[in-house]
């Protein structure tokens, strides 16, 4: 009777234990599939052997077919063998491996991009025999990101390179130059009677005019230089690969053409004109901080001069010693008798 007892109790904890075991894995299954990510486990030979819910809406198939077949039946082959790649080292090393991965969904033809990591499953022993996948969609926050960081480099506005981004492609340009031993220009333009559009006709056709503005200064431009926009009415202009300080007085010149043509906002037609400052490297300063300065000193010097017109620094002198540029871009030869219409 007591060794009955003794069985008794035996099969009563098994089943206990069964019943424990059965709760443990009902609960698993359950966060398996409702969890928000993508879940998968693959054995040696890179073969599905599990899939949970969202993969399987994924792949559109249930589960017995996706187990036992390989990433090639569900994406491309690029895809497939870079998957299997990384497949490979968790289950050669043992090692978990976190990535990147931009991925075309193959019902949708959609781009997502997810942040996927795969870590290997192991025998008591330490041999590994299969792996799990963990991917999360990452897509809307990478589109935040990408935002964020045009909000941090572009100017809102006019959507052209803002102060940072262009002195870090002044910095880059100035590197290139040096190795090169080649020429470029730095211009700053100030828009001249602006401030009295805004007065008149309020900020949003101000803001209109700023945007109509950049984008004839960007089409007087060729497509390797560059414009930004620095501040309020201020812009500025790299000109790269410059073949002689003649060819930034005829770019100067043909801004300040484009910026003379009267503007039409909201019925308004509006003109107004532009300062140019024009400096030039090397003759003019072999950093971003001397040739911006020289640049600026220059364009003050054409809005003191009346405004509408260009003046180009003449080195490391300050505005006195500028040359002025008349409306076709030709150099007058007394210094100080630029135009201003």
């Amino acid at each position: 009777m007591e060794q009955y007892v003794q069985l008794a109790e035996i099969a009563l904890g098994r089943n206990h234990a069964d019943r424990a075991l059965q709760e443990k894995e009902k609960l698993l299954s359950s966060i398996l599939e409702n969890i928000p990510a993508y879940i998968y486990m693959k054995d040696v030979r890179g073969r599905y052997l599990f899939a949970n819910r969202l993969l399987r809406e994924r792949f559109a198939a249930p589960m017995e077919e996706i187990t036992g077949y390989e990433d090639g039946k569900f994406y491309d082959t690029d895809t497939a063998a870079r998957m299997r790649e990384e497949d490979q080292q968790v289950l050669r090393e043992g090692v978990i491996v976190r990535s990147e991965e931009t991925i075309e969904n193959p019902l949708t033809r959609d781009v997502q991009v997810f942040m996927t990591v795969k870590l290997p499953l192991c025998h008591e022993d330490g041999q590994v025999y299969a792996l799990c996948g963990i991917s999360t969609d990452i897509s809307e926050r990478k589109e935040y990101e990408e935002h964020y960081q045009r909000m941090a480099q572009f100017d809102t506005l006019t959507h052209l390179p803002n102060r940072a981004l262009f002195n870090d492609r002044l910095r880059q340009a100035l590197v290139s130059a040096q190795r090169n031993k080649a020429r470029l220009a730095l211009m700053f333009i100030d828009l001249d009677r602006f401030k009295p559009v805004n007065d008149n006709y309020g900020h949003a056709v101000g803001d209109q005019l700023l945007q109509q503005a950049a984008r004839r200064i960007q089409e007087s431009l060729r497509a390797e230089d560059t414009v930004g926009r620095i501040g309020g009415d201020e812009f500025v202009i790299l000109v790269s690969r410059l073949r002689s300080p003649a060819d930034a007085l005829a770019l100067a010149g043909k801004v300040r053409e484009a910026i003379r043509r009267p503007f039409e906002v909201d019925c308004f037609a509006i003109s107004i004109s532009c300062s140019l400052g024009v400096a030039v490297y090397p003759e003019d300063g072999t950093d971003e901080i001397t040739l911006s300065k020289h640049a600026d000193y220059a364009m003050y010097a054409a809005k003191e001069a009346g405004g509408d017109n260009a003046r180009m620094s003449t080195g490391r002198r300050k505005p006195g010693g500028s040359e002025v540029v008349d409306p076709k871009g030709r150099v007058p030869d007394q210094p100080g008798g630029g135009t201003a219409a």
